[in-house]
């Protein structure tokens, strides 16, 4: 599965920010991971608990990865042209913000709204 980063309608991508924020040895873990969602898909769901479905959301998902006392989060974006990176940060751990959630749901409307 082919797995795309969101642009803003300014053209920057909120993941591309994210990543370069990171260091090169948490970058590089983010990314094999992401390599690891474009290479299983949806699968994931399934075999492992790094990818999960956003409970409440319709096609919202969430990569998490566990590293250096930190999660590293992406949320993604299910359109009927296939997966989107839709916002990365980092946290200590619990539950994603109900701001993190809605900046995220907003972004896949726009795109569902641009028929992507």
């Amino acid at each position: 599965m082919e797995l795309q980063n969101y642009q803003t309608p300014a053209g920057s991508c909120p993941l591309e920010e994210y990543l370069n924020s990171l260091n090169e040895k948490t970058r590089k873990k983010v990314f094999r991971n992401l390599e690891r969602l474009e290479r299983e898909g949806f699968s994931l769901l399934r075999t492992s608990d790094i990818f999960s479905k956003i409970t409440g959301y319709q096609d919202l998902y969430e990569l998490k990865i566990k590293f250096n006392k930190m999660e590293h989060r992406v949320i993604c974006g299910k359109t009927k042209m296939g997966l989107y990176t839709l916002d990365g940060f980092s946290k200590k751990e619990g539950k994603l913000k109900q701001k993190d959630i809605t900046r995220s749901l907003n972004r896949l409307e726009e795109l569902k709204s641009r028929n992507i």
